[in-house]
């Protein structure tokens, strides 16, 4: 399916000097190209591609870091942030650079930081000699203080135990090549007030030998004290599901992931209709980690395009059991296709069960009728409405001027997210959006057609709720300036750009948040050079949570890195989900930046390792005299509940038949105490357990591995709400 080319428009869309601005300045106009929107799937397929291709390629030199051999600060800087500690390398940018993922954690009680890479050239190799197949992270126990820092610790997942597998050979040798894509972080049990019972976990992508593909899920653990045996396993994945892990997060009692479920069999990035929670159980008694999956369906409007998730990210409140899980997804039901919005879910009991995902109004159908307060919310960008001229120049627009031109909606596009939960259990997701299209004035396919167009601006949005049923609001944080970043050859397939990595952080106790995300602040000190590296800065804005539902911003964002802003240093980076405890009841935010080795053309970019630097002393203040801005967002959408007026429940199971592991999706009407019970096919009950289940579209992970292979028959009841539901243990 195709969309309407509008006249004019193949030769460049330009702003009129007297209508729109953008990120490069009011008044500015100029030929503005598209950029192909790439999901986060086909990302990570594509670095796997350059990757595979510099296997047993090997720099010639010992890389030189642009840290170590350019200093002072740039000299329009006004403020000094802060250090710069030096930690691990990784074999290639690919380790940290793909949004969505989290690789540094903190523990704020116990003050202590923990970053998880792959291995560098400075890391042991193993049995394969491949530093890069293992999962390492380095160690701070003194609030990430300068000189303090354990490198190297682990490796908590290596491939040595995978090596030889005769049914692996394709990736040029009977060798898994594991590990890709890590996230970590640490698990503190409940009450745990050493740092010694500390544990780190993380996942990666993997190679597991049965389906020639990235179809296998690794995780490694162990405990900090000293001497501590580091364990890992390794699942594999019944084809053609692969795994790509996103956006891990910590509570008192587990620590969870989530992924878009694909299938690759076909070459391309093609997805399912499920949206996998894992969770993650450490038993301290058996130094092991257990797993249980909840499978969340997911279905874009529309209908005639397969499913399409860009990313992820999932976050608990202080309690550990209100719970969020927001999705960057198409959505094939407006005027442009071009557009990726949020949906969001929502549990209430630790993770047993989710609701299904619910989308975000961001834009617009044609024909839809003014909207106050989502008009108001799409004007806080480029605009709600526009207009050609006839010299092809836009026009911002009001529903009055439809009498005399033709208006389109301004689509935007959702490029990436993350999403904390406060004190009083409001979700608080940070979006970068762009412009992606005018309505019915483009062209476009859906998928592999998308584009966006980030010379109309790129733009940060708060958006924030508490119930996936209730009103979700949302608020502008600010404009990016651009960001454009390169390794190796910036002329080439190998740039990242307009990626600024939102992400957001909370006190423990959830009555502070701090947005993050890297930008180039060219306005202060002008840095874009010949190769189009742009050199993005961290920035920041807080936000102090007053009532339920009442919150304050600081005075202005914040860029936190100006006063060590090297040409070429920082190359995006990730911040921890939660804060510090820092002095005088304030609060540090943990983050790391990455910076990038000359480039060696005989090592490709797929072998080019890495720096990592932590950043500290990015102070985060808490006095109410802070935060002078009150939040008023508009609202984007208000749901009502639909009640089933029925009895009996639609009740599922999936994947059916499957080995043991099954989520269970249905819909009740009231909650309560809910029992489920298990029989064979003769009739006799097997199994029962009783759950305290709320009300609403439900998905729940079911465990039967202890049962035989063969047919048998869940039923569960709700006071009056009953169902049945016949399942295949294989």
């Amino acid at each position: 399916m195709k969309k309407t080319l509008f006249c004019g428009l193949v030769s460049g869309l330009l702003i009129s000097a007297s209508g729109l601005s953008y990120a490069d300045g009011p008044g500015k106009s100029g030929l503005l190209t598209p950029k192909r929107f790439v999901t986060k799937a086909e990302q990570a397929r594509k670095l796997a591609s350059l990757e595979d291709a510099a296997k047993g390629k090997q720099s010639n030199v010992k890389p030189v870091f642009p840290s170590s051999k350019r200093s002072g600060g740039n000299s329009n800087s006004i403020t000094a942030v802060t250090t710069f500690s030096d930690l691990g390398q990784s074999v290639n940018p690919f380790s940290i650079l793909g949004a969505g993922r989290n690789v540094i954690s903190v523990v704020p009680s116990l003050n202590t930081v923990a970053f998880f890479r792959r291995g560098g050239i400075d890391d042991a190799g193993g049995l394969t000699n491949r530093p890069g197949n293992k999962v390492f992270y380095d160690l701070n126990t003194k609030g990430g203080a300068d000189g303090q820092w354990q490198l190297s610790r682990g490796p908590i997942f290596d491939d040595d135990a995978y090596i030889n597998d005769p049914t692996h050979t394709e990736q040029g040798g009977p060798n898994n090549f594991g590990s890709r894509y890590p996230q970590g972080a640490l698990f503190n049990p409940a009450g745990n007030t050493d740092t010694a019972n500390v544990v780190a976990i993380g996942n990666t992508r993997v190679l597991d030998g049965t389906n020639g593909a990235w179809g296998g899920l690794g995780l490694g653990w162990q405990k900090l004290a000293a001497g501590s045996a580091a364990k890992q396993s390794l699942e594999g994945s019944a084809d053609p599901l692969h795994f790509r892990q996103e956006s891990i997060e910590v509570t008192a009692n587990a620590v969870f992931a989530t992924e878009p479920i694909e299938d690759l069999a076909s070459g391309a990035v093609d997805f399912t209709d499920k949206i996998a929670v894992y969770k993650f159980t450490y038993n301290s008694a058996t130094d092991s980690v257990e797993k249980t999956n909840v499978f969340i369906p997911f279905a874009n409007e529309g209908g005639d395009y397969a499913t399409s998730i860009s990313n992820t990210s999932i976050a608990f409140g202080p309690d550990g059991q209100v719970g969020f899980l927001v999705v960057s997804a198409a959505n094939n039901a407006f005027d442009s296709i071009a557009t990726y919005i949020p949906y969001i879910s929502k549990t209430v009991d630790g993770g047993t069960t989710w609701s299904d995902l619910t989308p975000i109004k961001i834009n617009k159908k044609k024909g839809d009728a003014p909207n106050a307060d989502l008009d108001a919310f799409r004007d806080k960008m480029l605009s709600n409405l526009v207009y050609f001229d006839a010299n092809s120049n836009l026009i911002s627009a009001t529903y009055a001027d439809a009498a005399n031109h033709p208006i389109h909606y301004v689509d935007y596009l959702l490029n990436d997210l993350d999403v904390v939960v406060d004190k009083d259990y409001y979700a608080h997701v940070i979006m970068s959006v762009a412009v992606s299209g005018f309505g019915d004035t483009l062209n476009a396919t859906f998928p592999g057609g998308i584009t966006y167009y980030p010379g109309y601006g790129s733009f940060n949005m708060h958006m924030y709720f508490n119930d996936v049923q209730g009103t979700v609001k949302g608020e502008l944080i600010g404009s990016n300036v651009g960001l454009n970043g390169c390794w190796g050859d910036c002329a080439g397939s190998d740039n990242f750009s307009d990626a600024n990595r939102p992400q957001v952080a909370r006190s423990e106790d959830g009555s502070i948040v701090t947005f993050a995300w890297y930008d180039t602040d060219s306005t202060s000190h002008p840095q874009l050079t010949a190769d189009n590296n742009s050199n993005p800065d961290l920035w920041t804005q807080r936000l102090k949570v007053v009532n339920a539902g009442e919150f304050f911003y600081g005075p202005q964002t914040r860029n936190m890195t100006k006063g060590s802003d090297n040409d070429g240093l920082a190359a995006l980076g990730n911040v921890a989900p939660r804060l510090l405890n820092g002095a005088n009841g304030n609060y540090q935010l943990a983050s790391t930046i990455a910076t990038f080795a000359d480039y060696d053309a005989d090592a490709t970019t797929g072998a080019m390792p890495t720096q990592h630097l932590y950043v500290g002393n990015v102070n985060v203040p808490t006095a109410i005299d802070s935060f002078p801005v009150a939040v008023n967002g508009n609202i984007l959408g208000a749901k009502a509940f639909i009640r089933n007026n029925t009895q009996g429940v639609d009740l599922s199971l999936y994947p059916n038949p499957s080995a043991g592991e099954f989520t269970a999706h249905f819909n009740l009407e009231k909650g309560g105490l809910t029992n489920f019970r298990v029989f064979n096919n003769q009739g006799q009950l097997v199994r029962s357990q009783e759950n305290r289940i709320g009300k609403g579209a439900l998905n729940m992970a079911l465990n039967f591995n202890d049962l035989k292979p063969g047919i048998y028959f869940l039923q569960m009841n709700c006071g009056t709400q009953t169902g049945t539901q016949r399942f295949v243990i294989k």
